[in-house]
C-alpha cells in the first residue's frame, strides 16, 4: 500500500522521501553502534554516514521509481483497454456483457422496470467505401459521444461489434425506451459530420425489448430480442425502430392473413 502510494507521487517527491528516509535510518544505525561501541560521535562519520546512503539511494531509487511508474501506467492502460473502446469510450463487448448481466440480474431480482436496446449504423459500409475508414471512424466517435450525453448514470452503453452499439436502459418501460430510441435516431437523421470538405450524413436503426413478468427467461433471450428486432427494422427500410412485441403481433398477424407493412 505505501509502495502504491510512493508510486503515485511525482518522481522527485518519491526518490526525496526515500532517500530523506535511508539517510535518517543510517545515521541513527551509526550513531547507534557507536554509542554501543563506545566511539565519539564524530562529524566526518556523520556525514557519511548521510551522504553514502543518500546518494546511492537517490541514483538507485530514480531508475527504480521511473521503472515501477512506467509499469503502473502500462497496467492502467491495459486496464482501460480491456474495459473501454478506444475509438468511442463506451464499454467494449466483453465488459459491456459483464457489467449489463449484473444490472439485470439486479432488475430481475427486484422486478424493476428495464430495457434493452440494439442500435446499428445503416449503410456503415458505404460510409467506410465513400469517404474511408477514417471518417468511419469519426462517425463511430461522434455516435458514441451523443450516447454518452443523452444517457444517464445508471444506464449502460457498450460498442458490441463494428457498428453496432447497445444499451441497457435502467427502470425504463417500453414507452420510455421508445422515446430515447426516437431521439437517437432523429439525432443522427440530422447529424451533418464535417470531413476534408465533405459532409457526411448517417442514419441509424434500433430495436427494442424490455423485462417484464412474462419476459424474464434471461439476459440472453433478452439482447436476441433486441437483435431481432434490430434486423427487422433493417430489413422494413432502415432508419426506423421496431419494438420485439410489435414485430412479434405483426408476424402473428402475417401468418394469419395478408402481409402488414412495417
Amino acid at each position: 500500500m505505501l509502495g502504491e502510494k510512493l508510486i503515485a507521487l511525482k518522481r522527485p517527491v518519491a526518490v526525496g522521501i526515500i532517500s530523506t528516509t535511508a539517510m535518517t535510518a543510517s545515521l541513527l544505525l551509526w550513531a547507534s553502534i557507536s554509542f554501543f561501541m563506545g566511539h565519539e560521535l564524530t562529524f566526518y562519520g556523520m556525514a557519511l554516514a548521510i551522504l553514502i546512503p543518500g546518494f546511492l539511494s537517490s541514483i538507485s531509487m530514480w531508475f527504480t521509481i521511473g521503472l515501477l511508474q512506467k509499469i503502473n501506467r502500462l497496467k492502467e492502460e491495459l486496464g482501460y483497454l480491456a474495459t473501454y473502446d478506444s475509438l468511442t469510450g463506451l464499454y467494449n463487448r466483453g465488459a459491456f456483457l459483464r457489467v449489463a448481466e449484473s444490472l439485470y440480474n439486479s432488475a430481475s431480482r427486484n422486478l424493476r422496470k428495464l430495457a434493452v436496446v440494439y442500435i446499428d449504423i445503416d449503410d456503415f459500409k458505404k460510409i467506410n467505401d465513400n469517404f474511408g475508414h477514417a471518417a468511419g471512424d469519426l462517425v463511430l466517435q461522434e455516435f458514441g459521444e451523443m450516447l454518452n450525453q443523452r444517457l444517464r448514470k445508471s444506464d449502460v452503453a457498450g460498442r458490441v461489434g463494428g457498428e453496432e452499439f447497445v444499451l441497457l436502459l435502467d427502470e425504463t418501460d417500453l414507452k420510455g425506451a421508445l422515446k430515447i430510441a426516437e431521439e437517437l435516431r432523429v439525432i443522427s437523421h440530422r447529424k451533418i459530420i464535417e470531413y476534408r470538405a465533405k459532409e457526411i450524413r448517417f442514419t441509424v436503426s434500433i430495436g427494442i425489448t424490455v423485462l417484464s413478468e412474462s419476459n424474464n427467461s434471461g439476459f440472453e433471450d433478452l439482447c436476441n430480442q433486441a437483435d431481432d428486432a434490430l434486423y427487422d427494422a433493417k430489413n422494413c427500410g432502415k432508419n426506423r425502430i421496431t419494438s420485439y412485441d410489435i414485430m412479434q403481433i405483426r408476424k402473428e398477424q402475417e401468418a394469419g392473413c395478408q402481409p402488414v407493412p412495417c
